[in-house]
């Protein structure tokens, strides 16, 4: 297949695309990343700049990194990695867990999370029909 403004085959990349292509990856790694997360002047406002839309508010329907940015901002998780440290993790909603066998976990939510609007606290229910 011929591109219409050159002679060359589509698949064959020039130096001007080889450039623009590396340049844009390049400015993406010293930026240290896609999205930025700033809470506005101490109120309580959060807000989350990312380079796409979210695609779904469902965890369970996540469809890849801009999705799970954004719902690692508004969502307790029952345990989370530690920040900068590989395959440790530190208790979130949890109270405490303990994986029991390979199909089960045991766990104890922390007391007094609640949902927003007004629709009461976190119960191990919940997290029940979130799994």
């Amino acid at each position: 297949m011929k591109n219409k403004f050159e002679d060359k085959p589509v698949s064959a990349i020039s130096r001007r695309r080889f450039l623009r292509t590396s340049g844009a990856l390049g400015l993406a790694t010293a930026t240290g990343g896609m999205s930025e997360i700033i809470f506005a002047d101490g109120k309580k406002i959060l807000r989350v700049r990312s380079f796409a839309d979210i695609r779904s508010l469902d965890p369970a329907f996540s469809l890849g990194v801009v999705d799970e940015e954004i719902h690692s901002c508004i969502y307790s998780k029952l345990i989370q990695f530690k920040p900068g440290r590989k395959w440790d993790y530190e208790l979130d909603a949890a109270e405490s867990i303990k994986q029991v066998s390979k199909t089960k976990i045991d766990f104890r939510l922390k007391k007094g999370i609640m949902f927003s609007g007004g629709y009461g606290e976190l119960t191990t229910m919940d997290v029940n029909y979130s799994f």
